[in-house]
């Protein structure tokens, strides 16, 4: 624990609110009241989080550029980039963590588990020769009162694969996967499992306490065993959040390989795709995409064929279940259609074809609006949809039937950064990092293309003075432009109180 943290919990008393001055920064840091560590939390892995009345989120984006010195990333001395709660409307915006949340991986960010919220955050060590190793990243919780900040542990690289639980914290380095417990010896690494062949770490994107027991944060990997006597084969395991592996499907008596593709939770049910290749006689049948449902007490519910298998650069959009998934390959995107008994893919398909060169990693989102359904993406740093036909494409030998109907229609013209920070979509709420007003937080309505953008959260006294020359100094079609855009007035701006 750094000596910052131990600075703060000696001041730390036992009444109910207290009051934390950091000298290094002159501030006074309040602990937080109003939460609910027994509310549902929704959007977890995201930068922006909602927990009953509230919303957690960074307050901003930064790179580690922005890191020059140990100060730069200090308890205390951090307002860009630092972890802010608001309520859900973004008013009242209260630092909670004054301290950067990053890293390297748009994958990860803030989660919620009851009464504590985890991060990452560049490191400050130095090394041998005095340079920072900003790309250490260290993995921190700390109540939602912004009380109890403990680190959990330091990993030597700012892009690595992990996964909190309520439990502990998962990472996978090379093959080998890791985890570390939160309450028997915080900072304890344990190794699961060595040598796997495919792993997915899953998100638990909507966390009921109350629920805890129930809830699937299962994860998934695979492993052949040391020897093999005949075919190949390998065996399925899953990944609880207590740091325990269970078998999840053995492939020794079938001689079967199995490739996990994305695993999802649904409710206290474990969801994992995978290509599933069965060899006889040293003959392997052509793979195939499986999904296959796992009760509380990982069981078999329901396995179904969904396809011929994904390519390993295939990626799996879930929908339900029941609804199936999308396979995204290239600028092929299809849903397997199933057979009636709800087990065997039919040998059909709804195929999309992406007209231009949009890829997997551009699309945002695949949502029903009304009676419709409707892809967004993202292009050249703006939001666009796309109506989907139901039937996907119908006319294979037409040329500009891609299976969608009408033309792009923009959400969001310009100026989203996706590099590093997701955007998120919460309701018709659409948050995302403008990259035109130094690269804060705004949130719009995406319902209609006319809503006004807000800021959410606060800005440093610096950047107040920057964005208010900036706006003044646009010329006046430009300030028309700006003025319809952004609920802001200018006049409404009032710098931080100095310290």
């Amino acid at each position: 624990m750094s000596k910052y943290i131990k600075k703060i919990s000696m001041v730390i008393t036992v009444v109910l609110v207290a009051l934390v001055s950091l000298v290094a920064c002159s501030a006074q840091i309040t602990l937080l009241e109003g939460g609910d560590p027994t509310a549902v939390t929704k959007n977890n892995n995201s930068f922006i989080v909602t927990q009953g009345d509230y919303m957690y989120y960074t307050n901003g984006s930064v790179g580690y550029d922005a890191i020059v010195e140990a100060d730069d990333n200090t308890y205390g001395n951090v307002v860009k980039g630092a972890i802010y709660r608001s309520k859900l409307d973004g008013t009242d915006a209260k630092v909670l963590v004054p301290q950067i949340a990053m890293d390297n991986n748009s994958k990860n960010s803030l989660n919620i588990f009851g009464e504590f919220l985890y991060f990452t955050s560049p490191s400050v060590t130095t090394s041998k020769d005095g340079d920072l190793q900003t790309t250490f990243t260290d993995f921190y919780r700390v109540d939602i009162t912004g009380d109890n900040l403990e680190k959990i542990t330091t990993l030597e690289t700012d892009s690595m694969e992990y996964k909190f639980t309520n439990l502990g914290l998962y990472y996978i380095e090379g093959s080998d996967v890791f985890y570390v417990p939160y309450n028997d010896g915080i900072g304890k690494v344990k190794t699961v499992v060595e040598g796997v062949e495919s792993s997915f770490l899953s998100t638990c994107e909507t966390y009921n306490p109350a629920d805890a027991v129930k809830a699937s944060m299962n994860s998934a990997y695979t492993k052949s065993p040391e020897e093999i006597d005949g075919d190949p084969y390998n065996i399925m395991y899953a990944l609880k959040s207590n740091g325990e592996t269970a078998v999840l499907l053995d492939g020794k008596t079938s001689k079967t390989k199995y490739e996990i593709k994305h695993v999802e939770s649904e409710g206290e049910n474990t969801i994992v795709y995978y290509n599933k290749t069965i060899t006889k006689n040293s003959v392997a049948d052509p793979s195939a995409l499986f999904a296959t449902k796992f009760d509380k007490d990982l069981k078999v519910v329901t396995e179904k064929q969904m396809n011929i298998a994904a390519h390993d650069s295939a990626t799996i959009r879930y929908n339900t279940f029941d609804d199936g998934a999308f396979v995204i390959n290239g600028d092929d995107m299809y849903i397997p259609t199933i057979s009636a008994d709800g087990t065997e893919y039919d040998g059909k398909k709804i195929s999309y074809k992406f007209n231009g060169d949009l890829t997997a990693t551009e699309i945002f989102d695949i949502r029903v609006e009304g009676d419709s359904q409707f892809l967004y993406y993202f292009k050249t740093n703006g939001l666009y949809k796309q109506k989907m036909n139901p039937a996907g494409i119908t006319n294979p030998s037409n040329k500009n039937d891609f299976g969608f109907i009408g033309t792009p229609t923009p959400v969001v013209k310009e100026y989203i950064k996706t590099d590093g920070v997701a955007p998120v979509l919460i309701g018709n709420n659409f948050y995302y990092i403008n990259t035109n007003y130094l690269n804060y937080m705004y949130v719009v309505d995406i319902s209609d293309i006319a809503n006004k953008h807000s800021i959410i959260g606060l800005r440093t006294d610096d950047d107040i003075e920057s964005y208010i020359k900036f706006v003044d100094e646009m010329e006046e079609d430009v300030r028309i432009l700006h003025d319809a855009l952004i609920t802001e007035d200018l006049e409404d701006i009032k710098p931080f109180e100095k310290k």
